[in-house]
């Protein structure tokens, strides 16, 4: 048979065969790339912090939470309209805002209350239409060392109503605070709750012979990989803390945690909502001033107490400063004249003060005021604990443990860092035991729901030691007056401690208040109150322990 070669072919049958041959060599590709794509892993998806965070889950999926409507209901703040949320110069304005007299009358007597009417405007002078600002009220006298908080009524119009009691008789100045704008306070409502993560902590991982690493912790796990997180969960109460894993060294290696600071989370606008010349302003009107003549109503307002007891109701107003003296007016509190009253009082007792820094003031004053008190010095961290003191002669025992994570210091070991709950947990309890907790300063910059589930987990605790050791004096110390930054605010403190209030209505515990005792002292707001308001909760607290 001739063969024939590509020449003798004709064009058409060379270009059938080009055209056949590439749609072979085309079908092989594609079955070699299905082949290999399907030899490939998976593709990865965005990471958490790329997408936008789910919702809450639907009822149907999540229990149904009575309490927490209950609280939501409680916290209810009125807010601005939508479009004027982010405008300085229509929010209210503490050089423009005013109070006026309500009632017409200047001649007061003591147990008399004065009215205020309260009308804010704008930094243009225009009257405000809506609610929601956060003012305070107190009347004062420097001469009398003398003070009384009141209450102030929110109309949601741009108008409110402040009233205080007079307790005294004499001279008292008024004093009417904006501590935030309505606007100001949309502001932090808004980022406590979205922006979960605005203070940054760091865990320090340390293990012997090898290099030690520090990474991002928080116990909010929003913008940290799963896949590459440490998660630390309490085995008897469930809280959680997250941190992101080392390189090299293992989870549980983790030795020592600090906060780092504070997210810049406002805008440049934001941030005038929160200046010193607009936050905490005293504003003017008139009266400033106020003559109070004496009366038999002084007597009244502290006539018919009862002896200091747990679980009484709180009256609203809980008590005045008066020389420097505060006047219970929830109960017959003692007056302990004398140091020696109160090593006294303390004979005996075991005291146990778990939180924050503020009820570690309690620690510290009563080392150094109570006679023959001694610190034990263990090497402790000053700041966490546990400190100690005892005084042997009169088998007194002191002992301050801060609270579990999160918690704002500078550097200390992760063991120093214990749950109130598993504290109480921990102790026997009965009649000549007194716990004080106070938990909120380390917890105004995460959302609330947060703080409930803490609180939560200290009252069944508290629940549990009654039950074993019914005689248990348990103590719940409010917040005090501070600061009024969008990460430790007034406002934010003051919506915990409604929250703590609440959660612990009905059972037979203390409140001992110092929100009243802070704001009502002629001393400017302390996160750390002077000696002399320690001195008069410390005084109230022993009316506790030792009552008439």
């Amino acid at each position: 048979m001739m063969k024939m070669d590509s020449k003798s072919l004709p064009p058409s049958r060379i270009f059938r065969s080009w055209l056949l041959i590439s749609l072979l060599a085309l079908s092989a590709l594609v079955v070699f790339v299905m082949n290999v794509s399907l030899s490939l892993p998976p593709l990865q998806k965005p990471p958490r912090h790329a997408r936008p965070e789910s919702g809450p889950r639907s009822a149907t999926t999540e229990p149904h939470d009575p309490e927490m409507d209950d609280l939501q209901q409680l916290l209810r703040w009125p807010s601005p309209p939508a479009m004027s949320s982010f405008n300085f110069e229509s929010s209210t304005s503490p050089v423009a805002t005013s109070y006026r007299l309500l009632g017409g009358t200047r001649n007061f007597t003591v147990g008399d209350t004065l009215h205020l009417t309260v009308q804010a405007r704008d930094h243009h002078g225009r009257d405000k239409r809506y609610g929601g600002d956060y003012f305070r009220i107190k009347v004062y006298s420097e001469k009398l060392r003398a003070g009384a908080f009141g209450s102030v009524l929110d109309h949601d119009n741009g108008s409110y109503t402040a009233s205080v009691v007079l307790p005294w008789p004499g001279e008292a100045l008024v004093d009417v605070k904006l501590v935030h704008s309505s606007e100001a306070v949309n502001i932090i409502s808004r980022l406590r709750d979205s922006v979960p993560n605005k203070i940054f902590f760091t865990g320090y991982f340390e293990k012997e012979g090898a290099t030690g690493e520090a990474t991002e912790c928080n116990a909010v796990p929003r913008l940290m990989l799963k896949s590459k997180m440490c998660e630390y969960r309490d085995k008897a109460t469930g809280h959680m803390w997250f941190c992101k894993k080392p390189r090299t060294l293992p989870c549980d290696s983790l030795r020592f945690h600090s906060n780092r600071g504070f997210s810049n989370i406002l805008t440049k606008e934001e941030e005038r909502f929160f200046r010193n010349e607009v936050s905490k302003v005293r504003i003017s009107g008139d009266p400033s001033q106020i003559k109070v003549l004496s009366s038999s109503s002084l007597h009244n307002l502290t006539a018919g107490l009862g002896s200091c007891m747990p679980g009484h109701s709180m009256p609203s107003l809980s008590g005045f400063y008066l020389n420097d003296e505060w006047v219970s007016l929830s109960c017959r509190a003692r007056p302990f004249r004398a140091p020696q009253d109160l090593a006294t009082c303390l004979r005996g007792k075991r005291i146990y003060m778990y939180g924050d820094s503020t009820i570690r003031q309690w620690f510290l004053h009563l080392t150094a005021h109570v006679p023959d008190m001694q610190f034990i010095d263990i090497n402790a961290p000053t700041v966490l604990g546990p400190l100690m003191s005892v005084s042997v002669a009169a088998k007194t025992f002191l002992l301050f443990r801060s609270q579990g994570l999160p918690f704002l210091t500078q550097h200390g070991p992760v063991a120093a860092l214990h749950y109130v709950a598993n504290e109480i947990d921990g102790l026997t309890g009965g009649k000549d035991t007194v716990v004080g907790i106070s938990v909120w300063a380390h917890l105004t910059g995460f959302p609330v729901s947060f703080y409930v589930t803490r609180m939560r987990g200290i009252r069944a605790a508290v629940i549990r030691l009654l039950k074993r050791a019914p005689g248990t004096l348990v103590v719940f110390k409010s917040a005090n007056t501070s600061y009024h930054s969008v990460y430790q605010s007034d406002w934010l403190s003051l919506q915990l401690d409604l929250v703590m209030r609440r959660l612990m209505a009905g059972l037979p515990v203390v409140i001992l208040d110092a929100w009243e005792m802070t704001a009502a002292h002629r001393l400017p707001d302390n996160m750390h109150p002077e000696p002399i308001i320690i001195h008069n909760e410390i005084k109230l607290l022993l009316a506790y322990v030792c009552p008439e």
